[in-house]
């Protein structure tokens, strides 16, 4: 079952192991929704095999502001606390950010909005048009 926040059922999926947090596709909604709102996975749990879904991801109790990045790997030297965009997913939408600290590994990334974290995904960041580098969310 897809849940929403209150736990009623609004929809199917075809099994919570493969879906990623913060995934905004790969279920379907079933409720009456007249304004058809864009959902994300804010929740899943593994042993009754749901996730909850919710129209604002930022309110999800594990959304962040910080990123910790591993395997690091920059084309450029980014400047610490210089603004930069970044995308936390394929295809999102670029979110203005800042490095607050660095070394040859590790990133810790600091977004100007909230965004529910997922481990093992990339995070990509851009200077304008430029790709400076990213690493991995840890």
């Amino acid at each position: 079952d897809v849940l929403d926040t209150n736990g009623n059922v609004i929809g199917t999926h075809n099994g919570a192991a493969l879906i990623t947090l913060g995934q905004r596709s790969g279920f379907t909604l079933t409720n009456a929704d007249t304004r058809r709102r864009v959902h994300y996975v804010i929740a899943k749990d593994i042993t009754a095999n749901t996730i909850t879904v919710a129209p604002d991801p930022a309110r999800a109790p594990q959304a962040t502001d910080t990123l910790t990045l591993t395997d690091v790997n920059f084309i450029e030297q980014p400047t610490e606390h210089a603004h930069y965009t970044c995308e936390v997913r394929y295809r999102a939408r670029p979110i203005v950010c800042t490095i607050t600290r660095r070394d040859n590994t590790h990133a810790t990334v600091v977004l100007n909005e909230h965004v529910i974290p997922t481990p093992g995904q990339s995070l990509v960041l851009y200077d304008g048009d430029v790709c400076v580098g990213g690493g991995i969310v840890s």
